[in-house]
């Protein structure tokens, strides 16, 4: 229980309950009275230090995410950085890496110094089973999840509909006249999960077989992703388009297959720069990753002023046309 559940559950604003915890001026009786009774219900014992600064509260955030070098993870760290800045709000950032040890340890050492929630900048931060570390740490501090979901409470979810990003994709390529595409991915995290999920719907309207021989995972460096693409070219697999989980995974096959004088559709997803400096330049499903930072941020924000907010919620796609692939109309 935080000062965030206090306010949710008394039905006033954070600043109300900081007054209260102060002595009650510009309170009215019955205001005091109905917050001090769920505070002796609810047990809750304020933070000290901030209390004695006049507010429950760090005024920090901490943001996890697995790797802040990728290009990614360091737009959506700007994003979120930005708009909680905005708010008043320092940020504590921990790059994790992938291994759950770390990720663990990560958000134990951030819940320890005191933040007022936790941002968990991906669904690379999540496990696509389990999860009992977030679910647990949500008990006490707000989780937001950005571009990611799990089901539990005190958690809030925002994520941009990859599946129907790359279903849709599918379907453009169907509708050009390419009806035989192939799938790239590197890390089989939640979002990646759903991307996938979109691609076999869409495969198996077209009447594809052996759709799981179409989904290819590739390595994580540019030139293991540019040979394993070599591979795929090489084995006589038919296939007369490219959908990527990332832009760098399109760029990767853009370039395999202008190695062997292969002009075919190329798209890739995130609408990363990469997609606008590579040759040709890349079309790319943008999943929104501003709006969703934007998203996340006033959800939080929201929730901190005991407003009633939704716990999920969902943003569409939309396609960057660019010159690796131009629908038809």
């Amino acid at each position: 229980m935080n000062i965030y559940d206090i306010a949710e559950k008394s039905g006033v604003s954070i600043a109300t309950i900081s007054r209260v915890l102060n002595g009650g001026k510009n309170v009215s009786q019955k205001t005091y009275d109905k917050v001090m009774a769920i505070i002796e219900e609810e047990g809750y014992t304020p933070n000290i230090f901030a209390r004695g600064l006049g507010l429950d509260t760090m005024q920090t955030i901490g943001i996890l995410v697995t790797d802040a070098k990728d290009t990614y993870y360091a737009r959506m760290i700007s994003y979120l950085s930005e708009g909680l800045h905005s708010l008043g709000f320092n940020v504590l950032l921990s790059s994790t890496g992938y291994d759950l040890k770390s990720k663990k340890r990560e958000m134990e050492l951030l819940i320890s110094k005191r933040v007022d929630a936790i941002f968990l900048a991906g669904s690379s931060q999540q496990e696509l089973k389990g999860n009992t570390h977030i679910k647990e740490a949500a008990k006490t501090i707000p989780i937001i999840m950005v571009n990611g979901y799990i089901d539990a409470p005190g958690i809030i979810n925002v994520s941009s509909n990859d599946r129907a990003g790359i279903y849709d994709c599918i379907r453009k390529l169907s509708a050009s006249g390419y009806q035989k595409p192939l799938y790239f991915y590197n890390h089989a995290t939640y979002s990646g999960a759903e991307k996938i999920a979109g691609f076999e719907a869409a495969a198996k309207e077209l009447g594809l077989a052996k759709v799981k021989e179409r989904i290819i995972q590739l390595p994580d460096t540019l030139t293991g992703m540019q040979a394993r693409v070599e591979q795929v070219i090489a084995s006589g697999l038919d296939f007369d388009a490219v959908v990527a989980s990332e832009d760098l995974l399109a760029v990767a096959a853009s370039k395999a297959l202008a190695g062997r004088k292969l002009d075919l559709p190329v798209v890739g997803f995130n609408n990363s720069i990469l997609a606008e400096v590579s040759s040709p330049t890349l079309t790319s499903i943008d999943n929104m990753l501003e709006s969703l930072c934007k998203m996340a941020v006033e959800l939080f924000h929201e929730r901190s002023l005991g407003k009633d907010t939704s716990s999920r919620v969902t943003i569409d796609c939309k396609l960057a046309v660019r010159e690796s692939f131009r629908p038809e109309e």
